[in-house]
Parts: C-alpha cells; structure tokens; sequence
C-alpha cells in the first residue's frame, strides 16, 4: 500500500467524508476470520495517510449485522473487551519484531499498545484521538496518532508493516484484512513512508505521590515515594520508583480449580508494565527466567527499555528491598531479518543464603506455514546447584489448522528463582493439533476440534506424564458457546480421568451474560467435582455488576463466592468495590477513583483488595505529575 502524505488535516469528528480523506490511500477488503482465514461475511473501506505529525486512520465498516452493535466504552486507554472495535497495528521500523497496537471503537474510546509495554499514566502514555458512529451499514470512524508516541525510526523514506483486525461483538469474532496465522512478517507493507525528523523529549516526568489514612490497628499512617520517567535516546526510555506503593492495585483472584502446579496472577503494577515486553525471557511452555510477581515488595526499582539498533532492542529492571534481597533481569532480542529472532537473558535474584542466577537463549524462525524454534536455559543456586533446560520443536498453521511437536526437558535442580517455572525433572516429547472452522450459515458459527499427546519421564527414567486430551467447541449463532473436553493421565503413581463442560452466553461479552462449567472424574486416583456459575449484568448504563461462585469437592469440600460492582461516573471518575468470600474468610473494599486524567489523580480506598480478611483501613492517595524541561 504506497503511502501518502496527506496536504490538509481531516477533521476526527467519526464521520468520514470521502472528500477530506482524498489524498490518503483508500482499500476495500472482504475482512477474514483471524484464526482460520475463512471469509466472514463483513467488509471494510480503510484510509490511511500521514503528515509531519500524525498518521491517520479512517474505517467504514460493512457488517452482517449492523443492529448489533456494542460500544459501551466511552473512555480513554481503557480494555475495549467486548466492544466492537478497529485495531491498527503498525510496526514503524518494518522489522516485523516490534509494533505499537492502536484501538478504538463506535463511540471513540480508545486502547493502545506501544511497542514496548507502558503505564497508563496519561502523561507518560500519552493519548490519540478518535471518533466514530453507528451507520446504517455497521460503523464507522477516524483517528489521529501523533508519531512521538512510538519509539521512532530515524528520518528518511523507508517502508512501514501494518494490519487492520475488526472485533464484531455481534459474531465475538475477530476478523481483518489479512490472517497472517501469527507470521508477522506477513502484514501488509506500507512503502516509502517518509518518516518525519521527531523531537522526541528530553524532559524528566515525575510522578510523585503521598498517602494519610487509618490502618486496621487504628494507627494513622503516611507515606510518600515518587516515580520518575526520561528519555535517555530516541529510542531508549528510563524508569525509576523510589518507595513505590502498590496499595491500589486490585490483583486477580485465583479460582479454585485444581492444578497439579504453582499458577500466577498477572502483573498489574505500573513499574513492571514499563517495558514489559523487552523482559518476556521464556516463551516455549510457559517457562520464564524473570516473573515481575516474585519481586513482593521493595524500595527503589529501575528499568532501562528500547532500541539499541533498528533489528536489536533491550531491556533491564532491576530491584533493591534494603536488607532482605536485590533482582536484576536483562534481555536482548536480535531481529536477524523479519523472519527470525535470537533472544539472550539472565536474570539474578540475592536473598541472604539464596543467591541464585539464571540465563536463557532461545531462537524463532518463521519459514512459510512452520515456526521452528530452540530454547535452552541455566540455572544457578546457592541451595540447589545447578539446573539446566532444553527444549526445541516446530509449530505449523494453515488456515483453520494448527498442529505443534516439541521434545523437552527440565533437569531435577533447575530453578530460576526469580522466574516461573513449575514443571522440572522430566523429558519427552509433546504433541497437539487443533483444528478450526468457521460456516457462513446453518446453525454453527464456528467449531473447533483438538487433540493432544504427551509421553514424558522423569530423568530416572520413571513415568512422569502420560496424557491423552480432547476437546470440542462448538459456538452457536444465537452465541451460546459449548466446549466438551476429556483428559485421561497417568502423572507419577496417579491416575486421572476428567471430563468437563462448558456452556456461555454469549461467549466473550464482559458485559451482559453468564458461564456455567462442571468438572468431574477422578484426579490423583480420588473423586473430583468442580462446579462454577459467573454473571454479567449492566442494570443501567455506566454500572457494572458481576458474580461468580465455585464449588468444589475433592478431598474435601471448598467454595468461592466472587462480587463485584463498578459505576462509571464519568470519562475519569469511577466507584468499585469486590467482596471475596472464600473457605470461611471474607473481604471486601470499596473505592473512589479519579484517574486517566491529566493533572492530579485521587484514589479513597476503604480496606484492602489483596488480603484475606477484611482490613478496616481507610486511605487516601494522591498522585501529582510535574515535568522538568522539554
């Protein structure tokens, strides 16, 4: 697609006028499901066009069903889950290893990615605009991006990758203009961009905060701590916390299910999110040298993400908590072309008698339909010695067809500390297919058929995992999605035999609906039943209520009662509260934020949202931006 440089600025008012999108570059495509390939059905008008400051994006959408069309979101670098919406995804430096993910949807509230991983601190994330409405024939809509919200290339002509994917609440499926069957070296090219000289800013952001409050003792209590942001390049960004406090994150709540091994929640601090994306360290099963959920608590961070090179980018974090421990994780992803890549990291975590290191290597290659892949990693501990991993396989997809074999294993003493890894003292062989299918009429929308193998052992040469899965999904027209699954597994001396099923509807809206899903068989050769409702529900417009209760009985009966409620008061104001009651304990909170904003951000929190009991605290927090410089 040649790029054009546009004379006059449209205007983003979400109606859009062929006449003031004239000198950008317009296509039509029939849109395609993403994970198969298959026509769905809808189809798309797109522009896209630049100037010294911005890129612009216009979208009309032509859906099969243009009546069924959410847009409950209404802010700003917010999840636009469930929404119909447009993602551009747009790769600057067209090395397909590196893309910022720009989102919005019929009522102009927006979501972004940047290349990288950031905090959604306005000031540090920055914002686009957009706008958008409902058409007779589906929606349509017109943003600006202003080109210093991406780490920039140098100037000069040069060619660009993007992609244009469409979720279309009404199907909950997500269609685009090409399925590039996770190759990102197959987007589309945007030829000869000619990328503007960027100012990028060379002012110092911080955001210091300071909190006064009653603890559970009836003790008053006050702190403060401040977070600090520059640009130490174009193309390379540091962070530093000085006393953070974490006391208004609300972390996710682990079900009940069983599981054979440790699970995390996901990172929701602002500090860890800063540069994520440069620190992934491990990315064949789950196995990751660093995970930011081991580092509990501590007294001053640093983090240093972005490009060395246009085909080489870096990350490094590090930890100190004053006298109980120090972690260090640093990686370096090479980009050798658009179809391979090397990444090197090690990772340190010093507790007092549990000094520990570890290193990781792993190398992608794309080559058509396959992915092949290797990883190998080290470890080094005070307590347990020394540890090693190795892994390689190969991974195909081609439309609705996706299969994967890989042979690995895990020595008995391997332990990175600071990182994740669950599984240890096995080899063998892993094998699955999974196959889709998506049907333009007839009461089936979509099905999906899978099956995998598994035949490991322990480095004894003892059984360690034989395993037989199957699973089918079935999504109707109307959205009622059903997924049957049975897993039959001799692990260690036990047996298992499971059988699950799943019914939603509708499948994906965060909004409006419910999920119910049994689980029963045997699991470690002993009885196991696991019950689950959840409920969605918007009574009126702006509040959101959930529940969702868990059952279960294996050894001995256990049950989780989940309630949530959140009004949206505005674009930056909001009241939300959780109660979690769990095997005899319960907590809840109740909070007012204002935040999103520029300028000040306010946060009133009653109790304490990670604890088991409830907390009769009380706290309030306020965060004010400044800038040194420019």
């Amino acid at each position: 697609m040649p790029a054009s440089k546009m004379t006059e600025s449209p205007s983003i008012d979400g109606s859009v006028e062929s006449a003031e999108w004239a000198s950008a570059t317009k296509r039509s495509r029939d849109l395609a499901v993403v994970p198969t390939g298959d026509r769905s059905g809808d189809s798309a008008n797109y522009w896209l066009g630049y100037d010294d400051e911005y890129v612009y994006i216009a979208v009309q959408t032509y859906l099969e069903n243009p009546g069924q069309i959410n847009a409950d979101e209404f802010r700003q670098n917010v999840n636009l889950r469930g929404n119909d919406r447009v993602h551009l995804f747009l790769d600057v430096f067209g090395n397909s290893t590196q893309f910022s993910i720009f989102a919005f949807n019929p009522s102009g509230a927006t979501q972004m990615v940047i290349a990288g991983g950031r905090a959604a601190k306005q000031e540090w994330l920055g914002k686009f605009d957009a706008a958008g409405r409902k058409t007779e024939f589906g929606w349509e809509g017109e943003a600006r991006i202003a080109w210093d919200l991406m780490p920039m290339p140098t100037e000069g002509v040069r060619d660009m990758k993007f992609l244009l994917d469409w979720y279309v609440s009404s199907k909950e499926q997500s269609v685009s203009t090409h399925s590039t069957q996770g190759d990102f070296s197959r987007m589309h090219v945007w030829s000869d961009v000619d990328v503007p000289k960027i100012d990028q800013s060379r002012k110092i952001n911080l955001l210091p905060y300071a909190y006064a409050g009653i603890d559970d003792d009836g003790n008053h209590v006050a702190n403060a701590g401040i977070d600090i942001k520059t640009a130490i390049t174009d193309e390379l960004n540091f962070v530093t916390t000085i006393n953070p406090d974490f006391r208004n994150i609300e972390n996710d709540v682990l079900d009940l299910s069983f599981s054979d091994f440790e699970r995390l929640v996901d990172e929701s601090r602002p500090f860890f999110l800063e540069g994520s994306q440069f620190l992934t360290m491990g990315q064949v099963n789950n196995r990751r040298l660093y995970a930011s959920q081991r580092i509990r608590s501590f007294d001053t961070g640093f983090n240093l993400y972005g490009n060395i090179s246009e085909n080489t980018q870096f990350g490094a974090l590090a930890t100190i908590d004053q006298g109980n421990e120090h972690s260090m994780a640093t990686q370096v992803n090479i980009s050798p072309d658009p179809t391979s890549s090397i990444n090197l990291g090690l990772a340190a975590l010093d507790r007092p008698g549990q000094e520990n290191y570890a290193y990781n290597l792993e190398y992608f290659d794309f080559s058509g339909d396959y992915l092949f892949f290797g990883q190998t990693m080290f470890s080094d501990d005070e307590i347990t010695g020394k540890g090693n991993t190795f892994a390689m396989g190969t991974q195909y997809r081609s439309g609705g067809l996706r299969g994967v074999l890989m042979y690995e294993q895990v020595s008995p003493d391997f332990n990175p500390r600071a990182g994740f890894a669950p599984q240890r003292n096995f080899r063998g062989v892993v094998g699955s297919l999974n196959y889709r299918q998506s049907y333009q009429g007839g009461p089936l929308r979509e099905s999906q058929t899978s099956l995998a193998l598994m035949d490991q052992e322990t480095w004894q040469s003892q059984n360690y995992s034989e395993t037989v899965s199957m699973g089918q999904a079935f999504v109707l027209r109307n959205g009622l999605g059903m997924n049957f699954g049975a897993t039959f597994n001799h692990f260690g001396p036990y047996h298992y035999e499971i059988y699950s099923a799943n019914l939603s509807l509708p499948r994906n809206d965060p909004y409006r609906g419910w999920t119910l899903s049994h689980v029963t068989g045997y699991i470690a050769d002993e009885r196991y039943n696991s019950t689950t409702l959840a409920v969605r529900y918007r009574p009126i417009k702006r509040l959101q209520l959930g529940a969702r209760y868990q059952k279960v009985d294996h050894f001995a009966e256990r049950d989780q009662t989940i309630v949530s409620a959140n009004w949206e008061m505005d674009k930056y104001q909001s009241i939300g509260g959780r109660l979690v009651a769990q095997d005899g304990n319960v907590n809840w909170f109740v909070s007012y934020s204002r935040r999103g904003n520029l300028g000040a951000e306010y946060f009133l929190i009653v109790g304490d949202p990670n604890t088991d009991t409830f907390q009769s605290s009380v706290i309030l927090k306020v965060s004010i931006p400044l800038a040194i410089g420019g």
